[in-house]
């Protein structure tokens, strides 16, 4: 009987104990806590649905930019200077004009001279009053030997050199012989002198996009290849260039005075001054190199190729579409979970 009572009062009393409040805990606490140890982790782990590209951050899109015109050239290195120094061993050794330290000159043409006494006379002679003399005078330690040019009538004509990497310019106002002096301090050199604007070698530039590139090459202290550009005053030139092996080609424009007009020039060139205008490429460094160039009228565009006006986002009759195409896939069952 006994016993039978105190299993009555533990039915009326209830369970009670540690497994009984584990297991009466309210419905979706568990689930709560295992929502936000997931909840804590999002940021490397995407939430079920959501696929990673969704999750992906959008790439950033950016406008082109148009490219910077290019600077003027640092000066040399000891490696350049050394470069140098060896092209000019070289250019001596292997000319095919005989040893010249005195005497009539002509243009264009590179004399090496290999007994010097200290000071060299030379003699030119211009065609016409108005010229511009650029020469270039180089020994194995010295790209640019000081020089000393005198007029028929006896006057010193002024030579400058407007940048490191440009040979001296002499600008002359009479025609007839002139006296070209060069103190070479008892070291052999090569001298060569182009009269820019006289000169009849330099050869004419097509400034229409369809003419082909422009090739050419350059002897170690020559003074450079000359071009003619029949465009008119005003216009805009466009430059482009490439040279091997060391990317030292310098483009400089003259107008019909020998006024400098665009110096190192590659991109865009506002031709200012009096029409017809000469280019002139040389090396930087003076160093024997092979070239590309381009010399293009912006103002008055010759050679382009047509193309008729499109709607933005259309695509040409007759070229493929860009836009990619795909055959429909059969959609596969998707897992909702439970």
């Amino acid at each position: 009987m006994l016993t039978l009572l105190v299993a009555v009062l533990a039915a009326l009393v209830g369970p009670t104990g540690t497994a009984y409040a584990v297991a009466s805990q309210p419905a979706g606490t568990a689930k709560t806590t295992t929502t936000a140890t997931r909840t804590a982790g999002a940021s490397t782990t995407p939430t079920r649905g959501t696929s990673a590209a969704t999750a992906a951050k959008p790439k950033l899109v950016t406008k082109p930019v148009a490219p910077t015109k290019a600077q003027l050239p640092v000066r040399p290195k000891a490696d350049a200077k050394a470069l140098h120094s060896a092209a000019v061993r070289s250019a001596l050794a292997h000319s095919s004009v005989p040893s010249t330290c005195s005497g009539a000159v002509v243009a264009d043409t590179m004399y090496p001279c290999t007994t010097p006494a200290g000071t060299e006379t030379y003699t030119l002679t211009l065609p016409n009053a108005t010229d511009l003399l650029v020469v270039r005078a180089a020994s194995s330690s010295s790209s640019s030997l000081p020089i000393t040019v005198t007029a028929p009538g006896g006057s010193t004509v002024s030579c400058q050199q407007p940048y490191w990497f440009q040979a001296p310019q002499c600008a002359t106002t009479q025609a007839g012989t002139y006296t070209l002096q060069v103190q070479d301090g008892g070291n052999a050199f090569t001298l060569e002198y182009t009269a820019l604007l006289s000169d009849t070698s330099c050869a004419v530039a097509n400034p229409s996009f369809s003419s082909p590139t422009i090739q050419g090459s350059l002897a170690a202290d020559a003074t450079g290849n000359c071009y003619s550009l029949a465009i008119t005053s005003g216009s805009v030139l466009h430059v482009a260039l490439s040279s091997t092996p060391y990317q030292e080609l310098s483009v400089v424009v003259y107008d019909a005075t020998g006024a400098q007009i665009c110096v190192d020039d590659q991109g865009k060139c506002t031709l200012t001054g009096t029409a017809p205008y000469r280019v002139l490429a040389s090396d930087t460094n003076a160093n024997a190199d092979s070239y590309f160039l381009q010399l293009n009228s912006l103002s008055n565009p010759q050679g382009c190729l047509a193309a008729t006006q499109q709607t933005y986002g259309s695509v040409p009759a007759g070229r493929p579409s860009a836009q990619r195409t795909s055959s429909p896939r059969t959609a596969s069952p998707r897992r909702t979970g439970p």
